[in-house]
């Protein structure tokens, strides 16, 4: 929440998902060992939201569907670390999976779930990423 304003322009309320790490080489300086955690908010249609200059690459607003069909044809244009957080949501802290029922039940379809895993090996493989929910 507190970085929203300087990465996206916007303020508001996010709810905790989950939270997932990885471990990755770096080209030939070291390793990346991050966790990453997975929020969900709503914000009105109307919000504007700002690509800030080193922090936010592109925005994008995209339905399951649509990205089901992307991700089929591009799968490394996108961000691992997105479709983890994707691939992950049916692992989300139940109360929040049932607050936010209308909005990610079209995201954890067993077909969006399977293309996202295809995507994910392309970035990385499957044990150098994993769920650390409490």
């Amino acid at each position: 929440e507190r970085r929203m304003p300087e990465e996206l322009g916007i303020s508001g309320t996010l709810d905790y998902l989950h939270k997932f790490e990885y471990h990755v080489p770096y080209k030939d300086v070291g390793s990346e060992n991050e966790i990453c955690g997975t929020l969900i908010g709503v914000i009105d249609k109307l919000t504007e939201l700002k690509e800030i200059e080193g922090e936010i690459d592109e925005i994008k607003w995209i339905s399951s569907k649509e990205l089901l069909l992307e991700i089929k044809k591009n799968p490394q244009v996108y961000c691992p670390w997105m479709l983890i957080a994707l691939k992950l949501l049916d692992k989300s802290d139940k109360a929040m999976l049932e607050k936010h029922a209308n909005i990610l039940s079209t995201w954890m379809s067993s077909e969006i779930h399977d293309e996202l895993q295809k995507a994910i090996e392309i970035h990385l493989p499957k044990d150098k990423w994993r769920l650390v929910n409490e």
